[in-house]
């Protein structure tokens, strides 16, 4: 499109669109996401495999988006309809072993941890209480015990009645074709220094481990890379095929653009519909996802790899150059070059021309993202 401009929707009905769809806060906090913002890369359809027991990613690559996610089972089932990768189409029971919000009925908290530490608990041991409680039954032992110290100390008094038990529930979920996943994040939270920290995750890696034998029982760990130094946090008898498995998000440019469409054509607003319609007239063809009541749209994924339309529809909104000529360079190159750690990109001031001249009035970013730049000379 030469004109840089996108047909149906102005300037301002575009930035009035950003506003909308575009979250004003980059971390959930526990919260459950919405169903319209999941966007599914490759690396991260394989990290939601039931079999796979670590996943790591960079801050805001979205390990706590995903650690939420799966515990909705609308997202899971519109993950399994988006990618056959996932391997989710077997019912699947999830459960939180740690995370982001304080739940000490569901796992102990920073300061029940260091005391147990101080106490000589074994870390693995820890782990295995709390995934031992989630499966517990009305009637089970740990399910009469009201603190989390007298039910490691039961776990670990009693390995044989743990492990039939265990048995019996792989079993069940077996019969019933049905996974069982306890989920772990925001292990940095666990502990209030990295010693303890990687005490911490190192059990927690000897835990997923040791329940890899089971055929529905399974633990998955998200995780920073500076949170897997594998002489710190793998150094125990197989720890190496801990790490060795391990799915990495990753964010390739195309992806970054797909996310951001995907926010765009899903937002609450009218205008969401009128960016399909002005988008897909460009050649970005969109299809729907029916989830219960709701319609979730998403970019048909071949047409995610297509660099050149992507480029079109992009520069429609923004511009062909960074300024006034090209020597500054092209946004759609230039915004996943120099700043790899941001996804999408909200341009809300009123003071910038869009799309006549390319300015970031915003940066969304993961750290921060971009400053405010302003024209020079009325630019």
């Amino acid at each position: 499109m030469s004109t840089g401009r996108f047909s149906r929707l102005s300037p301002s009905e575009l930035r009035f669109l950003m506003d909308h769809a575009l979250p004003k806060d980059v971390s959930l906090h526990g919260e459950a996401p919405d169903p319209g913002n999941v966007y599914l890369p490759a690396s991260h359809a394989k990290a939601l495999r039931p079999n796979t027991m670590v996943v790591e990613g960079m801050r805001g690559a979205g390990k706590s988006f995903w650690w939420a996610a799966l515990q909705q089972p609308p997202i899971r089932e519109l993950v399994a309809k988006l990618s056959p990768v996932a391997e989710l189409k077997d019912p699947i029971e999830v459960a939180v072993g740690f995370g982001e919000t304080h739940k000490p009925d569901e796992y102990p908290d920073r300061d029940m941890l260091k005391q147990l530490l101080l106490q000589g608990s074994d870390p693995r041991l820890i782990w295995k209480t709390v995934i031992v409680h989630k499966l517990s039954g009305t009637g089970d032992p740990l399910r009469r015990m009201n603190l989390w110290q007298e039910r490691y100390t039961w776990v670990r008094d009693n390995p044989e009645q743990v492990g039939r038990l265990l048995e019996a529930r792989d079993k069940e979920y077996d019969e019933k074709s049905t996974w069982f996943i306890v989920l772990f994040d925001a292990l940095d939270r666990a502990a209030d220094n990295w010693k303890n920290m990687y005490i911490l995750i190192r059990g927690l890696l000897e835990t997923a481990l040791e329940f890899r034998p089971y055929r529905r029982l399974r633990v998955k760990a998200f995780l920073r890379s500076d949170q897997l130094d594998e002489s710190r946090v793998a150094n125990f008898a197989d720890g190496s095929k801990v790490l060795s498995s391990k799915i990495v998000l990753s964010w390739p440019p195309h992806d970054l653009y797909g996310l951001f469409w995907q926010y765009l054509g899903n937002a609450a607003v009218d205008e969401a519909g009128q960016f399909r319609e002005a988008s897909a007239a460009l050649g970005l063809r969109w299809e729907g996802v029916d989830i219960g009541k709701r319609t979730i749209w998403r970019v048909v994924p071949q047409v995610i790899h297509e660099e050149t339309l992507q480029r079109e529809v992009f520069h429609a909104i923004t511009g062909p150059w960074m300024g006034r000529d090209h020597r500054r360079g092209y946004p759609y190159t230039w915004i996943p070059n120099h700043l790899s750690d941001a996804i999408f990109y909200r341009m809300s001031d009123g003071r910038v021309n869009i799309p006549d001249v390319y300015r970031i009035g915003y940066g969304l970013g993961r750290k921060g993202g971009v400053k405010p730049v302003r024209p020079r000379d009325g630019g």
